[in-house]
């Protein structure tokens, strides 16, 4: 056998080695992309499901929330209306709200301007509860603070009908992020004469 005939033998024997190799390696790849997509599609399939289910949960959560503060500002309405002749019996009111209440925060009885006029424009007894859980009282409107262009009280006055307001942030209210759930209350004649709320605070969401 000549020379180059065996170099041709060993070249073409490379060859075919080296093609095997290319092949082998291909299909490992491809077998591994293919192993890889079933896998991350797996994945991400149960972790939707399970974002989904966690949502629901959180979902039905925050209505459950929602409607326990429904159910408390109602419950107290009649309260409200049946002591608007003792503006100052509106502090015992809010107080007993967050008395009774753990999810809720704050509560006002926010009035129409001069309501009482020997309380000045605006009179809106607010409760709320600090950070260690104790409750406090003060006169909500001042200056400073004018709660009749405020959506919880703008909205439900103009609708007449309870409303929720967005998040924010009550500055010279609560001092927190929350939302606040506000109920018309009307005199004996059936007149809309301020607001009954009470406030969410979202730092447990």
């Amino acid at each position: 056998m000549s020379t180059r005939f065996r170099e041709w033998r060993k070249s073409l024997k490379t060859k075919s080695t080296l093609a095997i190799i290319i092949t082998a390696a291909v299909l490992i790849e491809t077998t591994s992309v293919v192993q890889y997509k079933f896998a991350s599609d797996g994945i991400r399939e149960e972790v939707q499901q399970r974002a989904e289910s966690e949502l629901k949960v959180r979902n039905l959560k925050i209505k459950n929330v929602m409607s326990a503060v429904e159910v408390a500002v109602q419950n107290m309405e009649w309260i409200v209306e049946l002591c608007l002749s003792q503006p100052d019996s509106m502090y015992a009111v809010t107080r007993k709200m967050l008395t009774c209440n753990d999810i809720i925060v704050g509560s006002a009885v926010a009035f129409e301007p001069n309501y009482y006029p020997k309380k000045g424009r605006q009179f809106s007894p607010y409760s709320y509860k600090t950070e260690d859980g104790t409750i406090r009282s003060k006169q909500l409107g001042t200056d400073d603070y004018e709660y009749h262009d405020m959506e919880w009280y703008a909205v439900p006055m103009r609708n007449n009908r309870p409303h929720w307001s967005e998040p924010y942030y009550d500055e010279g209210g609560g001092e927190m992020m929350m939302s606040t759930y506000s109920m018309p209350i009307h005199d004996a004649t059936g007149r809309t004469v301020g607001i009954f709320t009470a406030d969410v605070s979202l730092d447990w969401l």
